[in-house]
């Protein structure tokens, strides 16, 4: 089970990344999703007297149609009492300046790296997907990317990080990033790793999207426990420990320690919206028990899709 929260926490990345999600294209009529929110009130314990005005951390998730989101009418008050909008990027992360950031190293191509029925399988996926010949050159998270992530390539496909930052520019707020893109991280994950999550993509979409639901469910049920619990289920293969492991210290854990910085900058300063993928906020590791341990108010508001 963890495993395929690996997935759906790399979908998180992509924009967030590799992603738990059937490998297929979104549909062009966009669909409409009410909407629950996991959030916090955070306030830096100097100003719980009120002199500092309280800043908002959400955590996201994505759907692989993209819907337009209809969020709990408190998101609005939320945002409407914020006077700046941080994301993770303020552009997709599948995008880079450096082309090379893409492909494998020269001398290596990914069909060497795979059995051949992996390869064959890919290769199919690839065709129903309309992806170009040069796969056996991408790297195998960027492959994943292609397969599952329909922002890259439709512009009306909006992860729901960036449908609330075209919330918040509507409600001229002023708009930052915490990274300028991800594919660092990306490319510091073992190739060998990548494969296997590229494998997984292609081979198990049925159960990906099962599990998408699910967790989709949980996070509009407004309940942070039940949906945390949803997504830290434990695997008890011990190479898949290993790999979990490996996978949390690079893609979350660390990414976190540079962002907390910046976070708590914007924090002390009030009036803040913050939204970034959920897998960085839960856990004993996570954005919020941080906070926690250094002192600031932190106050569960997460509401329901349907309540306010």
């Amino acid at each position: 089970m963890k495993k395929i929260f690996n997935l759906f926490i790399t979908s998180l990345l992509i924009g967030m990344f590799f992603t738990l999600l059937t490998p297929v294209r979104c549909i062009c009529q966009t669909p409409r999703s009410v909407t629950g929110l996991i959030c916090w009130r955070v306030i830096p314990a100097s100003g719980d007297d009120g002199s500092i005005k309280p800043s908002y951390i959400a955590g996201t998730i994505h759907s692989l149609t993209h819907p337009e989101y209809v969020f709990n009418p408190l998101i609005d008050e939320v945002m409407s009492s914020c006077e700046v909008f941080v994301l993770e990027s303020n552009r997709s992360n599948a995008i880079s300046s450096d082309a090379s950031d893409y492909f494998l190293p020269e001398n290596v191509k990914l069909k060497d790296l795979m059995s051949e029925k992996n390869w064959q399988k890919l290769v199919e996926a690839c065709r129903k997907n309309n992806i170009d010949g040069s796969i056996e050159s991408y790297m195998p998270w960027y492959l994943c990317a292609l397969l599952t992530r329909p922002e890259i390539s439709r512009k009306e496909s909006l992860i729901m990080d960036h449908f609330l930052r075209d919330k918040a520019l509507k409600r001229y707020m002023k708009v930052y990033n915490l990274e300028t893109m991800a594919t660092f991280a990306l490319n510091k994950y073992p190739i060998e790793a990548q494969i296997e999550e590229l494998v997984r993509t292609v081979s198990n979409s049925t159960e990906f999207e099962t599990k998408e639901n699910e967790i989709t469910a949980f996070y509009n049920s407004g309940d942070v426990k039940k949906f945390a619990g949803a997504l830290f289920k434990k695997d008890n293969d011990r190479k898949q420990k290993i790999m979990d492991a490996r996978f949390d210290k690079i893609l979350i854990e660390d990414r976190n320690e540079l962002w907390l910085p910046a976070i708590e900058k914007y924090v002390n300063e009030g009036a803040c919206f913050i939204a970034v993928g959920a897998a960085h906020l839960l856990g004993d590791n996570g954005i919020i028990e941080s906070l926690k341990k250094k002192g600031y108010v932190v106050k569960d508001v997460s509401v329901s899709a349907l309540k306010k």
